[in-house]
């Protein structure tokens, strides 16, 4: 869209340079400068608004659950449970709960890949207390919409204030099938963000509701599996998305010797899982 009045004044900026006594050697700089800035104001840009959200979940597997007095979070079916639980026994530990949210039908910030929101399989809890930020240069990167505000008080995770996530309660999500924390990513940090695998996710989403609880009841009764998450770390082959297939699978990370454990290296949730953060 052209905006008449400021084009005008531009044109009349652009003659008065040539009319008036600047030295020719300036005439093309000046020229050039005017040019810019006549082009940037007959130009107008328009912010992208994603209305094409991605619709990963049927709506009829969304759960609404109570988590505190006032508080609901939209929730897989599936996970509808291990939500409940990890929620009370915070409670029970006294961790104040500010502000939390799961189920966002949204894609990765910059990209057109799909969030872990949208399978509602991630949950961003106190975001103000536990801020996304980039590790090198310590800014507040936007968390789906905008940085919280005053969220660079809580860089330090050395000084523990309420709200502000630990491993003791990352261990909570953990042993609740969310056994990703952003607070050990490094690419971006993400100290609000809990989620399951990518590959969990998709299959909770892809099996029927029935099969997908048997599935994941299987997963949750069995520490090994959720130790051993990596198993299920990367992409999953949709046409490996078969209850008995999967079941099969599990029963063989189950008997499969556990690995030497590393002294020097333990490999609990206080250790990063990788260098760079998977997708949220």
């Amino acid at each position: 869209m052209f905006q008449s009045r400021e084009i005008t004044s531009h044109f009349i900026m652009l003659k008065n340079f040539w009319s008036s006594r600047i030295t020719a050697s300036l005439h093309l700089p000046c020229l050039l400068v005017c040019i810019v800035v006549l082009f940037c104001s007959c130009t107008t840009v328009t912010p992208v608004i994603d209305n094409d959200r991605p619709s990963v979940v049927d709506k009829s597997r969304l759960r609404t659950v109570n988590i505190s007095e006032g508080t609901q979070l939209t929730v897989l079916d599936t996970c509808e449970d291990s939500v409940k639980s990890i929620f009370n026994e915070l409670s029970e530990k006294r961790f104040p709960l500010f502000s939390c949210s799961c189920y966002y039908p949204r894609y990765i910030a910059g990209t057109r890949s799909t969030s872990l929101h949208a399978y509602a399989a991630a949950i961003d809890i106190n975001p103000v207390q536990n801020p996304c930020f980039n590790a090198k240069t310590r800014i507040i990167l936007p968390s789906v919409t905008k940085s919280p505000k005053y969220g660079d008080l809580y860089l330090n995770r050395g000084i523990q204030r309420d709200g502000m996530v630990t491993p003791l309660e990352a261990e909570v999500f953990a042993r609740n099938g969310f056994t990703v924390w952003g607070g050990m990513w490094q690419i971006p940090v993400d100290y609000m963000h809990f989620q399951t695998t990518k590959a969990i996710a998709k299959i909770l989403v892809t099996l029927p509701s029935n099969e997908a609880s048997i599935f994941w009841k299987y997963y949750l009764q069995n520490p090994k599996l959720i130790a051993r998450d990596e198993f299920f770390a990367g992409d999953i082959n949709p046409d490996d998305i078969r209850l008995d297939l999967l079941i099969e699978r599990m029963k063989k990370i189950i008997e499969r010797p556990a690995p030497a454990k590393n002294l020097s290296n333990s490999a609990d949730i206080k250790q990063p899982r990788s260098s760079i953060g998977p997708p949220r």
